[in-house]
């Protein structure tokens, strides 16, 4: 599909006799979302970090959220450094003869 359109707007931009055109294309390094996805580990927060958790009858058991680790995995959006989070990049040395 993105070929299709690149070469519809590169005909128009020839038959229309412009000599050079601004072509975006999608980012290939975060595939058009504009942000790359950055994992932490962070210390449990149900747990404290020590893996296991106080049940309602005084026992003991393994933590639910984070299966004993005493970790888990924050998710962060990171701005990607291609596109500058705009999602697609323009296409470079696009002057037409």
């Amino acid at each position: 599909m993105k070929k299709k359109i690149l070469t519809v707007v590169a005909l128009l931009v020839i038959a229309l006799g412009v000599s050079a055109a601004v072509i975006w294309i999608t980012c290939d390094t975060c595939n058009g979302t504009g942000y790359k996805i950055q994992y932490t580990c962070i210390k449990c927060s149900i747990c404290n970090g020590s893996g296991t958790q106080t049940n309602t009858d005084g026992t003991k058991s393994s933590c639910m959220r984070c299966q004993g680790s005493g970790v888990e995995h924050k998710e962060t959006r990171v701005t990607c450094s291609s596109c500058s989070g705009r999602g697609e990049k323009e296409v470079q040395n696009n002057t037409c003869q």
